[in-house]
């Protein structure tokens, strides 16, 4: 089965894509994963379908492409269809000098760092859906080609404080499952909205006074709870 260890072990030792994305993508995908990505990719199906469709443009775009990994989280998880499998979820980069156009915008010939969330579920040792999201818009302002009026503020997107987004180890069950209902208690909170204020949402019970909230651009970041 797949679990965090082996997972990682296949991601780490395969982070530069430019040279080892059909390796990765044979080692942890099903032929038949359905694969979610974000637009302008769309859906892809299998490990062949995700190297043609996604990791064949941006290796073109960005040849030295390597992938930069923040945070990693797994756990088991029952959908509401009744499908089971552990899900991996990870947050962090894919940076490499953009060379060629990548998604209609145009290269600069330096360095392009695309945040990135990625979630795969895995049944037995291979991956069989997964959805991926990129910044995009972050992509279009590193490039100099933001079609919309300019940001109220700048984005960054530190790793956790400790550094210790990528633990390997074993971990506490219960506080675990705390942290899941936790997420859940939240998400209940933010679809309470009432169109109106959003303290309606009831985040002061869910987060601490001066948390830090990293957000997409066109959104960008927060600290605390006053708006």
């Amino acid at each position: 089965m797949l679990d965090k260890r082996s997972y990682w072990s296949v991601i780490d030792e395969n982070r530069h894509l430019g040279q080892s994305c059909a390796a990765l993508s044979e080692k942890l995908y099903a032929a038949d994963a359905a694969i979610h990505v974000g637009s302008p990719v769309g859906n892809l199906a299998g490990s062949a379908g995700l190297l043609k469709g996604l990791w064949s443009p941006l290796i073109a775009a960005l040849p030295d492409l390597e992938r930069r990994t923040d945070i990693l989280l797994c756990g088991e998880f029952t959908n509401k269809a009744g499908e089971t499998g552990n899900w991996f979820a990870s947050t962090g980069f894919l940076v490499g000098h953009f060379e060629e156009p990548l998604w209609s915008i145009k290269p600069t010939k330096r360095p392009l760092w695309i945040r990135y969330g990625w979630f795969d579920r895995a049944v037995g040792d291979r991956i069989v859906e997964s959805y991926v999201i990129f910044d995009v818009a972050r992509m279009l302002i590193d490039a100099g080609q933001w079609p919309l009026a300019p940001q109220l503020g700048q984005n960054q997107w530190p790793a956790p404080r400790t550094q210790d987004g990528v633990l390997l180890g074993p971990t506490d069950p219960a506080e675990s499952e705390q942290s899941l209902k936790l997420v859940e208690a939240m998400i209940a909170g933010l679809m309470r909205y009432d169109g109106q204020s959003l303290a309606s949402m009831r985040m002061i019970d869910f987060w601490h006074p001066q948390f830090h909230w990293y957000g997409p651009v066109g959104i960008v970041s927060a600290q605390g709870h006053r708006v």
